[in-house]
């Protein structure tokens, strides 16, 4: 009888090893920017303009590996448009930006059935990001069917280093993208000026219930069912 329960123990530890729901399930890295109008107190943004996906590169983020990212100011659009009065100030001739981008850098997954929860844990090893700009890291869930509006959100504000963080949120529906990234809201900058930038990582993603447990649902009927075939319980 021994032999029979420390038996059944090992197949029960072997029918509930499942692997864990991490980035390794996400999307490469995406950037996406949307353009507003400088408000009249140059400190935020005025009416909207468009948006659209744009490279990681042109955000403007750095990564080599998809989980730490060197986050800066955009400057390509001041940089790459010389006398261009659309994104310079002063008729094109001026020595600053001249619309407000809220540029995200992401990754992103779909969700599936019975994942109704997300964790994503963060850190900020380096920051010198100059004050007119905003920075925050996010978590947030997106309904393709609604305009990709966002759902659930969770986020913080970056205004210096920071160990381990950690974001959640829940009541999650299966087919909504789930994004994990960072969002950088100011000026288009002229790139002759150091605007300084923050690098931050992507610890770990956990969505719940993990695969782990969704199959544990399942099969400890299975697992319950040969333990009384052994007479064990």
């Amino acid at each position: 009888m021994k032999k029979k329960l420390l038996a059944a123990i090992a197949v029960m530890g072997i029918l509930c090893t499942g692997a864990m729901a991490d980035l390794s399930s996400f999307n490469a890295a995406e950037g996406f920017v949307n353009v507003f109008e400088i408000n009249g107190t140059g400190d935020g943004a005025g009416a909207y303009q468009w948006g659209s996906g744009w490279g990681v590169a042109d955000v403007k983020s750095v990564t080599s590996d998809d989980l730490t990212f060197e986050l800066f100011p955009n400057i390509n659009t001041y940089d790459d448009n010389p006398g261009d009065a659309y994104w310079r100030n002063n008729a094109g001739a001026g020595p600053d930006g001249n619309k407000w981008l809220e540029a995200s850098t992401f990754r992103g997954y779909t969700l599936g059935a019975g994942e109704t929860e997300a964790t994503l844990d963060f850190n900020v090893s380096a920051f010198d990001l100059d004050s007119r700009y905003d920075l925050t890291v996010f978590i947030k869930t997106l309904d393709p069917g609604a305009g990709w509006s966002v759902v659930e959100s969770d986020l913080a504000t970056i205004t210096g280093t920071m160990g381990t963080t950690s974001l959640s949120i829940n009541g999650l529906v299966a087919g909504h993208v789930l994004q994990v990234g960072w969002q950088m809201d100011g000026i288009n900058a002229n790139g002759a000026t150091d605007w300084g930038s923050a690098t931050s990582t992507l610890e770990n993603v956990n969505v719940i219930p993990e695969p782990a447990t969704i199959a544990f649902v399942g099969i400890f009927g299975g697992a319950m069912l040969f333990l009384r075939r052994l007479k064990v319980v």
